[in-house]
């Protein structure tokens, strides 16, 4: 419809209702719409131009052995899922190692976009680290190609996880001076 999710979500209710039924009105009667629904809820309303990318279909998708061990949420809006790969761990430092692998994160209510990114979990502490900006391909639901060629993404982005190894070692030899001063900038920085 237009209207940018955080304006809506900062409206009150009653003008989040007058909002949303003003810009139904504008659309042309002919207009197709795509619904969600959940039981008797409505999760979602599209246009037809949203390609619906469901998470049972990305699941389906995937080949992983039985004995994988995987991270996985799921909620009433978003999917996220993160496959480590033990076979390509690395130490940055003694006693600090990583294990590379592949995060795929899904909105079907329109929140995201469908992403496979790299995924690399810190063993000392167990965090997991998606590295969305630099090693990750997204797919707008506006159609179904992250789904067309999915075993060709998949395997691109995990072999740019294991490569980035050389990354996190040279980060990890850097001096910083002032960490808090770093570390209030970093925060500035990223809200």
């Amino acid at each position: 419809l237009g209207i940018p999710v955080p304006y809506i979500e900062r409206c009150p209710p009653k003008l989040q209702v007058e909002n949303l039924n003003y810009w139904l009105q504008q659309l042309k009667s002919s207009t197709e719409l795509f619904c969600r629904f959940e039981d008797n809820s409505l999760r979602a309303i599209f246009t037809r131009r949203y390609q619906p990318m469901d998470h049972h279909t990305i699941l389906e998708h995937l080949d992983i052995a039985d004995n994988t061990r995987c991270l996985f949420s799921l909620d009433s809006e978003m999917m996220q899922l993160s496959i480590p790969d033990p076979i390509n761990r690395f130490s940055v430092t003694q006693g600090d190692e990583l294990e590379p692998g592949i995060t795929l994160i899904n909105s079907e209510v329109g929140l995201r976009a469908f992403s496979v990114s790299a995924y690399y979990l810190r063993i000392i502490c167990t965090n997991g680290l998606i590295a969305t900006e630099l090693i990750s391909q997204k797919f707008r639901h506006i159609s179904t190609k992250g789904l067309v060629d999915f075993s060709t993404t998949l395997k691109s982005v995990s072999q740019q996880a294991v490569l980035s190894a050389d990354r996190f070692k040279w980060a990890a030899d850097q001096e910083v001076e002032d960490p808090m001063a770093l570390i209030n900038n970093l925060g500035k920085h990223h809200q």
